[in-house]
């Protein structure tokens, strides 16, 4: 019983350091290491695991031990709700487990979106798009989250103007006036 407290404790620290770490981040505005964040809830989540599963032994010794004359689905039915119980206590950290994930997955997509933007404004630069037209299709970029249902009119409206000053922007490559 003491070792699974301990594990209890560690694990409950463990997830309030990794929410003290995502919201300092977050405060400071700085991006989120998610290597860091995948390791440490393979960690967390590995340590409920065990401790669910040290939670249900006991539960089976402590059925066994009480001394009753339960048939083995009287005994099963017994640690299914004695386990079920455990797990209930650990409902708050699953949560915050799986919060963890969450946080994963939108801190990868906001990265992929930024590894995105560097390789447009790369783009941009060899096809000699000017600054001021860039910032203009920079402002208007969807950020990742953004509501779908929300972006439709914006999106076609980005692509419309991108479309106007890359075409634009080739005419007077090829030496025309652009309209």
């Amino acid at each position: 019983m003491r070792e699974i407290d301990k594990k209890n404790a560690q694990i409950r620290a463990g997830l309030a350091e990794q929410a003290r770490k995502i919201a300092e981040a977050r405060h400071k505005g700085i991006a989120l290491e998610v290597d860091e964040l995948r390791e440490s809830r393979g960690k967390l989540t590995k340590g409920v695991a065990a401790v669910l599963q040290a939670e249900h032994a006991r539960a089976v010794a402590m059925v066994d031990n009480l001394g009753l004359d339960l048939s083995r689905d009287q005994a099963d039915e017994m640690v299914a709700m004695l386990a079920e119980k455990a797990e209930a206590m650990w409902a708050d950290v699953t949560r915050g487990v799986e919060s963890l994930a969450v946080t994963i997955e939108r801190e990868e997509k906001i990265r992929e979106h930024r590894e995105r933007q560097v390789a447009q404004r790369a783009r941009a630069v060899r096809a000699g798009i000017p600054e001021r037209d860039m910032r203009a299709i920079q402002a208007a970029w969807i950020q990742p989250g953004d509501a779908a249902s929300a972006n439709d009119d914006r999106e076609r409206e980005v692509v419309r103007e991108r479309d106007r000053v890359v075409g634009r922007d080739r005419q007077r490559t090829l030496g025309r006036e652009p309209d």
